[in-house]
C-alpha cells in the first residue's frame, strides 16, 4: 500500500486535509476532510468529475469527503445557507468555484504524485 496526505488552506485557516490511498498499485482512493459546515451532494459529484476529467484512472465513487461541521465557514450551497451574508460578502456561487477549485488543486496534486510506501 502507498500514501499521501496533504493539508490544504482552502480558506483563512487549516480548510483541507487530504489522503490519498492506493493498493498494489491498481486502485486508488481519495478521503477529502473539509471545513465547511455541510455540502449537498451535487458539490460532491462536481468535484468528483472535475478531478476526473484531470486523473482519468480515477474512479470518481472513490473520492469521499466530509464536513467538520464549522461554522465559521460560507455556505458552498444555496440551500444549505444557515446565515444571511454580509452584502459585502462573495456570494455563494462564487465562493463555491473558490472552493471547488481549491479542493480540485488539492485532490489532484496526491492522485497524480507517485504515492510512497506507507
Amino acid at each position: 500500500m502507498r500514501c499521501i496526505m496533504i493539508r490544504w488552506p482552502v480558506f483563512c485557516h487549516p480548510g483541507a486535509t487530504v489522503v490519498a490511498l492506493e493498493s498494489d498499485g491498481s486502485e486508488q482512493i481519495v478521503m477529502i476532510s473539509v471545513d465547511l459546515t455541510a455540502f449537498a451532494l451535487e458539490f460532491l459529484n462536481e468535484l468528483r468529475y472535475a478531478l476526473k476529467a484531470v486523473v482519468p484512472d480515477l474512479n470518481p465513487s472513490k473520492i469521499i469527503m466530509n464536513a467538520t461541521h464549522t461554522h465559521s465557514a460560507p455556505a458552498v450551497s444555496p440551500s444549505k445557507s444557515w446565515w444571511e451574508p454580509d452584502s459585502k460578502a462573495l456570494p455563494v456561487e462564487v465562493y463555491r468555484r473558490f472552493v471547488i477549485e481549491r479542493l480540485w488543486e488539492a485532490s489532484a496534486l496526491p492522485a497524480e504524485t507517485s504515492l510512497k510506501p506507507c
